[in-house]
């Protein structure tokens, strides 16, 4: 989530290095869990597409810096699919999440979901503070309850340059994971509340421009489309 105009600079250079996610996906590409391991030979190649894909989050972990987090722009298809649960929170989870702050802090930023850097995992990171000095990590995070009504204007780093008026439950209770593995619950309001929102939106394939009119929808598609245009 973005609270306030930016210019995000992504050079091409760090978006073809990140599509190497798509490279390795498409064609299964197998790396030890423990890319350390000199004994490579005893590894057998996992079938489950969950192990492959805990795979390739290490890969990612391992070789890219936060630096080469690509954030997906609208109306990048990848930014609609749904985020798989975590089972397990491991090195390469925690990982991901510390380099997902460091880039929603470049950005800069509020939020940012896993699903706007193509990791199809159920993974949220906010700050909302002014000193941003106040990190949260939410893991397969639900909303319990939610209640009352207010009106924000939203911003998205997927989205970037547009700011528009949303309608969301002013309260929630949710309940999540942290990064050391931990379940627990908390209550959000103002603008903490609806940058979780924002983020669980994004693990469920949905952008804030949803909430808008069809037609301004469209617009804010078209002068996108343009923008990347023009920059590659």
């Amino acid at each position: 989530m973005n609270p306030e105009p930016a210019t995000m600079i992504r050079p091409k250079t760090i978006e073809r290095v990140f599509n190497i996610s798509d490279f390795l996906m498409k064609f299964a590409v197998y790396c030890p869990r423990d890319l350390s391991d000199p004994d490579l030979e005893h590894h057998t190649l996992p079938s489950a597409n969950t192990q492959n894909s805990d795979l390739l989050l290490q890969l990612k972990c391992q070789f890219m810096s936060s630096s080469m987090l690509t954030i997906l722009e609208f109306p990048d298809s990848r930014l609609r699919k749904k985020a798989l649960s975590i089972d397990t929170v491991t090195g390469s989870i925690a990982d991901m999440a510390d380099q997902m702050l460091s880039a929603m802090y470049e950005a800069p930023g509020i939020g940012l979901a896993a699903t706007q850097v193509n990791v199809q995992k159920r993974l949220i990171v906010c700050d909302v503070s002014e000193e941003k000095d106040a990190p949260l990590i939410l893991i397969n995070p639900k909303i319990l309850e939610q209640s009352g009504e207010t009106e924000t204007q939203e911003g998205c780093l997927s989205v970037p340059g547009f700011y528009e008026t949303v309608i969301r439950p002013e309260k929630i209770l949710l309940e999540a994971i942290d990064r050391e593995g931990n379940p627990f619950q908390m209550e959000a309001e103002g603008l903490m509340s609806v940058c979780i929102q924002h983020e669980i939106d994004h693990l469920d394939g949905k952008l804030f421009v949803d909430y808008l009119s069809s037609a301004k929808r469209q617009l804010i598609r078209k002068k996108l489309l343009k923008q990347q245009k023009l920059s590659r």
